[in-house]
């Protein structure tokens, strides 16, 4: 009792040690008094267990079970691994996160390393592996450079110096070593660099980004943006004569022409487009966001399959640098990424990486490449319109026919005079892209827009003319305009040769529209002017064959309105259904808009809000702990190999008691037990016949030796300690495998004190 009460105390004492060099590193002395709590409670437990093996075994892991279903239904888990993330990211020199999981981490903190603590202080271990511990402690005052953590760090080295004078125990070299090394590489990856080493702060370096890429990515990224190839010249205003550039960006290989989406975009403000939906960022390959990655690239959508939707296979390979997003299609069915790339995608359908692209980063995917006009994809959409209820067609309605205030009714009275003869959604789609194809002009030399004009009413009712980014602005404002949800898309057109490769310039940077149809999902809308004759934008420029012809129903050509400002019904009531009641502009009258009436966008074009929300980690923590428990399970199997622990011994004689022991639980997995009073030779006398043959002359040996040693006081030699290990190895290899099993839980889970040969039934 006086021994374990001892050892409670130099776990309790080294545990507060840990735990309050760790506070004061890490800011977190505010909750010292419920840390100590926790600390006491954590090594009375762990007394407990020790104390009653057998009985309390059963009841933590009662307890394990019941704490875990508890912890994943009622969302505690989330805040533990909350709790890890904001603890690693301090540790890694991102501050902030940290203080709002204050009291979480130190409880976190106190449990651990109290559990590790008891651990450390068998005597029966001596002192290596408090060691490490106070090793850990010294590694993390010298990477912070906090001298004043030397303090609270005395009674940890106290109590390792305890531990190594009562045992006597002597440390090797050899494990030294190896224990500094670990301790050193952890260092490097867990704690913020500061003078180490330039090779093993590279690899260090290269782990922890690594792992950061993959749990906590929360960095602004770089949004791709036709302005990097030149087709905004006005900045970030749409508009104005481009200067495309003809450097090579990509080559890709598809067997048909591909739109490569780069940024999706939801938010028309009359100057340019912007994204409001895309914030937070889930892991590509994360098991918890499958549900909403089928969601977001239409996985599931139409539930039927056909020859149209055959997933094509398409793989790029970057040229030249580029922002970090991957250039996909929208229905990615797989995406397979270079092994330093790791992709994320967000609710805008964007998939992207943690860097910036480089020349030689290659992807390839699977998806189908659908187009609006496609042969057969009219009865395909329409069998998908009599289906049950799309759930998530409500939500895309409000977030995708959104517009802003100050739009002409002009502009709503030309949408629904285009489609009034239209029968269902996807023949209204069809009729307006076919309407700006033929009565607008494609053309690069054009004079940039007035800042207190509106981009799309300039286009349609003044110039009528422009190149992508007029028609794809154009299309996506006139779907919205008839309650059809619609985004609008940049990235490039890969168009391929005969050998189904297309080299991608700048000049195929290209932008057009999405438009959603009920349980169908997105589709790809071309409405640029002579786009569907397979030529490129700026090819196009000299050779477009659209004619502009007078605006149907005669709707006045003028330039912008000076009466009859709308004010659009709401988004989330407007209908697809050109049979439905659609919004009806404001009667209201007042003069053209001024430079106020139309809202400026952001100066910054390409950056991402860096406010988003990581992707939760807790399958990541379930998975480590899973291995780290596997591997736990394997290191401890291998130390209680008798052959292991022989090599840990001091003498022969408690070699001699190593393989003896490893003998009896051999006899005690057939069912051959020691009777009380019975001598460890008549013992093995009787269970002669149960072993076989091949055992006999070895049982013979073996009960001279354990007579001589237990009755005669000799001490054992070499000879008895290798006649003990053969009759070992013999009675194995006649063991059943359902015995092998049995001897192997038996000598893992159960404390060789428990079931020592020395013992009797």
């Amino acid at each position: 009792m006086k021994s374990e009460i001892r050892h409670a105390v130099l776990a309790l004492l080294l545990s507060a040690s840990i735990c309050l060099t760790f506070f004061m590193a890490l800011d977190l002395t505010d909750n010292l008094l419920p840390s100590l709590v926790c600390m006491v409670l954590s090594v009375a437990a762990c007394a407990f267990v020790y104390r009653r093996r057998r009985l309390a075994f059963f009841v933590l892991l009662a307890v394990f079970l019941v704490f875990c279903g508890w912890a994943v239904f009622s969302g505690t888990i989330r805040t533990v691994s909350d709790t890890i993330i904001a603890l690693t990211l301090q540790l890694s020199g991102v501050t902030g996160a940290l203080p709002f999981y204050s009291v979480e981490a130190t409880i976190l903190l106190a449990f651990l390393y109290s559990f590790l603590a008891y651990l450390a202080t068998f005597p029966s271990e001596g002192g290596i592996p408090s060691l490490s511990l106070v090793l850990l402690l010294f590694v993390l005052i010298w990477k912070t450079g906090r001298p004043d953590l030397l303090i609270p760090a005395i009674p940890a080295v106290i109590v390792c110096a305890v531990l190594s004078v009562h045992t006597g125990q002597m440390m090797k070299l050899t494990v030294l070593l190896p224990l500094f090394s670990v301790l050193a590489v952890l260092s490097f990856y867990i704690l913020p660099s500061q003078i180490v080493l330039a090779p093993f702060k590279d690899t260090a370096d290269q782990i922890r980004q690594r792992i950061m890429d993959y749990l906590f990515y929360t960095e602004p990224r770089n949004v791709f943006s036709l302005a990097s190839e030149g087709w905004y010249p006005d900045g970030a205003y749409l508009g104005g004569k481009p200067s495309p550039k003809e450097h090579l960006v990509m080559v890709v290989r598809t067997p048909v022409k591909v739109y490569l989406r780069g940024a999706i975009k939801n938010e028309y403000t009359g100057h340019a487009w912007n994204d409001t939906t895309g914030g937070r960022r889930y892991l590509w390959y994360s098991p918890r966001w499958l549900s909403t990655r089928a969601a977001v690239f239409n996985e599931t959508l139409p539930s039927s399959s056909h020859v149209l939707l055959t997933p094509l296979s398409i793989s790029v390979q970057m040229l030249t640098g580029s922002a970090s997003d991957l250039f996909v299609p929208q229905r990615i069915r797989e995406l397979h990424v270079g092994s330093d790339l790791v992709p994320y995608f967000n609710q805008a359908s964007e998939v992207f990486v943690t860097r910036d692209l480089v020349s030689g980063d290659t992807w390839q995917v699977l998806a189908p490449v659908t187009l609006l006009g496609e042969a057969g994809l009219d009865e395909i959409i329409l069998s998908c319109s009599s289906m049950e209820t799309d759930p998530a067609y409500e939500d895309i309605l409000k977030t995708y026919t959104a517009l802003p205030d100050h739009l002409s009714d002009i502009l709503y009275n030309m949408a629904r005079q285009i489609t009034k003869d239209c029968n269902g959604t996807y023949e209204c789609v069809l009729a307006l892209s076919r309407y700006l194809k033929e009565n607008y002009t494609y053309s690069l030399d054009v004079p940039s827009v007035p800042h207190n004009e509106d981009f799309v009413t300039h286009f349609l009712l003044d110039t009528k003319e422009g190149y992508c980014t007029y028609f794809a602005s154009a299309m996506t404002v006139l779907c919205r305009m008839i309650g059809i949800p619609a985004r609008y898309v940049e990235g490039y057109l890969a168009q391929p040769a005969g050998n189904d490769t297309a080299y991608i310039t700048g000049e195929d940077g290209h932008a057009w529209t999405e438009v959603y149809f009920p349980n169908f999902g997105w589709l790809t809308v071309e409405a640029t002017a002579s786009a569907s004759s397979g030529v490129s934008d700026t090819q196009t420029q000299t050779s477009s064959t659209a004619v502009q012809s007078p605006v149907p129903n005669g709707i006045s050509p003028s330039p912008l309105p000076t009466a009859s400002l709308p004010s659009p019904t709401p988004a989330s009531s407007l209908s697809p259904n050109p049979d439905a009641p659609t919004p009806v502009p404001s009667s209201a009258t007042s003069p053209s808009p001024q430079p106020e009436s139309i809202p400026t966008p952001e100066p910054e074009e390409g950056k991402e809000d860096p406010a988003v929300t990581p992707p939760s980690a807790h399958i990541f923590w379930i998975i480590f702990l899973f291995f780290l428990i596997t591997a736990i399970l394997a290191l401890r199997i291998r130390m209680t190999h008798p052959g292991q622990k022989a090599k840990r011994v001091r003498n022969l004689y408690e070699c001699y008691i190593v393989w003896i022991q490893a003998c009896f639980d051999l006899l005690s997995v057939q069912n051959i037990h020691r009777l009380p009073n019975e001598t460890i030779a008549a013992f093995m006398e009787r269970a002669s016949p149960i072993l076989g043959g091949e055992c006999k002359e070895l049982i013979s040996a073996f009960q001279e030796g354990t007579s001589a040693v237990f009755y005669g006081h000799y001490t054992p030699v070499s000879s008895d300690i290798e006649i003990t290990e053969n009759l070992f190895h013999t009675m194995y290899v006649h063991l059943k495998s359902a015995q092998k099993i049995r001897y192997l839980f038996l000598r893992t889970f159960t404390l060789s004190r428990s079931r020592s040969f020395l013992k009797t039934d």
